[in-house]
């Protein structure tokens, strides 16, 4: 179908640059490039037919399926421009405006989904291999360090483990391995990307933390955050009660600017240009208007002034008074660089009391799930529990409870449940 879908795109540009621009077929467009101010008779032929050239280089790349996304972001870019520069100065040479305008936006939307849909060879990657390598937007190259610090309270994985337990853990950047080995667990963490290892390991070393890629573009966003009106946010943190924040919200921070600046950032477009499929993959549409909910469920739920995941969120620094980390005795954490699949399927049976799994399942097809479900029930110990997280919106209120629960305020659903029942 991708393949049909994107001869089709093709077929669309080589019939308006080859045909229309090119062979002259089409003199209605010749006529709106000819009504560009300063363009000259002559020179005017030659800007169509060099138009037409490029519609028609455009349709072999789109058909060649080389680079979707650049290819999807440059026919958008040179269709806005075309149908800005007509309806402003050839609206005269065009018979429909509204009806060119919705046929485009249909022709984009089909652009984009085919931009974004995966490969024959693709279907059969696993998830694991985008955590592996390259940063969030580039496939493939050396290990990239994701995650300098996790947007995870690990209060809930705390609640939920017990001390003494053997737990299973995605290592990520190793804030909620620690914080449960502080608190007695024997933990085993596990990521499959060797930076964020390594990351972790120089953290039990003693070594500071450090900006990973999407620290790093959480950073980017405090810098402009004041275009959508986020200022004075020291005063909102300093609140500690919920409900005085929650006005500050509703009257400050909430803004028509934050909602468009959010569903164009949370946009296909925007998110195929910014993230690998993987990525994208473990966002729910409509995820700019969930963030907010549930960013205004956070504010209405926990004290500011004492929640350090706002603090860094919104600030990108600790509250006055935050506690230090924890300082591990020697040999608290296992750490190993595997595919959590592949290391929990080879591990003995009832290896474990507990599993924190992040939101491990948002970016994996259905055998992938199929395979973990039935590792962690196969490694469990009688009792044991699991912890798994999820960007998509609960579906029960358990989950959606324990993800209010949640200080860090980003996820849509936290299951705690008997790993018997996983």
């Amino acid at each position: 179908m991708p393949t049909l879908a994107r001869a089709a795109i093709a077929l669309v540009w080589l019939y308006h640059g080859l045909w229309c621009k090119v062979l002259g077929r089409c003199p209605e467009q010749a006529a709106i490039v000819a009504a560009v101010p300063g363009l000259e008779a002559g020179l005017a032929v030659w800007a169509v037919r060099a138009l037409g050239l490029g519609e028609t280089a455009l349709a072999a790349w789109v058909l060649s399926g080389r680079a979707p996304r650049l290819a999807a972001l440059v026919q958008t870019v040179l269709l806005v421009l075309m149908n800005g520069g007509g309806l402003v100065w050839g609206r005269a040479h065009i018979a429909d405006p509204g009806a060119m305008i919705v046929q485009n936006l249909a022709f984009l939307a089909l652009v984009w989904l085919v931009a974004d849909s995966p490969r024959a060879s693709d279907h059969e990657t696993p998830a694991a291999t985008a955590w592996a390598a390259g940063g969030f937007a580039r496939g493939g190259g050396a290990p990239v360090l994701l995650f300098g610090r996790m947007h995870e309270d690990w209060t809930i994985d705390a609640e939920t483990l017990a001390a003494g337990t053997r737990v299973f853990c995605i290592a990520s950047a190793g804030c909620t391995a620690m914080a449960l080995a502080a608190r007695g667990c024997e933990v085993v963490a596990v990521d499959v990307n060797p930076a964020q290892v390594a990351y972790v390991r120089e953290r039990l070393a003693g070594a500071r933390m450090r900006e990973g890629e999407a620290d790093a573009r959480l950073a980017r966003w405090r810098r402009i955050q004041f275009l959508v009106g986020w200022t004075g946010l020291l005063p909102f943190l300093e609140m500690d009660r919920p409900e005085e924040q929650v006005r500050f919200w509703d009257t400050r921070l909430d803004t028509a600017r934050l909602r468009l600046g959010l569903s164009v950032g949370f946009s296909a477009p925007a998110l195929a240009l910014a993230y690998k499929r993987e990525f994208r993959r473990a966002l729910p549409h409509g995820f700019a208007g969930e963030l907010r909910r549930r960013l205004r469920r956070g504010f209405g739920r926990h004290p500011n002034r004492t929640n350090p995941y706002a603090w860094r969120l919104m600030l990108g620094r600790e509250p006055v008074g935050a506690e230090p980390p924890a300082v591990l005795r020697p040999g608290a954490i296992t750490l190993a660089c595997a595919d959590a699949v592949d290391y929990l399927e080879s591990v003995p049976a009832g290896a474990f009391g507990g599993f924190t799994l992040s939101n491990i399942l948002d970016s994996v097809g259905p055998r992938t799930v199929a395979r973990l479900r039935a590792a962690v029930r196969r490694a469990a110990s009688a009792g044991a529990r699991v912890v798994l997280r999820s960007f998509a919106p609960a579906s029960d209120a358990a989950a959606e409870e324990w993800a209010a629960r949640d200080r860090a305020f980003l996820w849509g659903s936290i299951r705690v449940v008997p790993a018997a029942e996983f």
